[in-house]
């Protein structure tokens, strides 16, 4: 399973955030001090900057995120962290009156 991000205005998918495996779903809960899938609805420029706070946190203390690796392969801390940085790129190209969207 994995996580499906994109970007709504009005009810429309305007843009895509991309999708990563469910299973640093710890890691970014731990980043973020919620669960990814809580940001949705949350509009771009609140969840951008979220977003690069998480990221900053990970960098902070790579050593405890790439501890949280998931056992089978799928996901790694530097995918997890890239996912999110990108995500924040992705928000910020967008107004205001634009949310963030979670499928998973």
């Amino acid at each position: 399973m994995s996580y499906d991000g994109y970007i709504e205005r009005d009810g429309e998918i305007v843009g895509e955030l991309g999708s990563y495996t469910s299973n640093v779903g710890p890691m970014w809960s731990k980043a973020l001090g919620c669960r990814l899938q809580d940001t949705s609805g949350w509009d771009v420029r609140t969840a951008a900057i979220v977003f690069r706070g998480a990221a900053d946190q990970m960098r902070l203390d790579p050593e405890a995120y790439e501890a949280m690796a998931p056992a089978n392969g799928w996901g790694t801390y530097e995918g997890a962290l890239r996912y999110l940085v990108n995500a924040a790129d992705v928000c910020d190209a967008y107004r205001d009156d634009a949310v963030v969207r979670w499928s998973a």
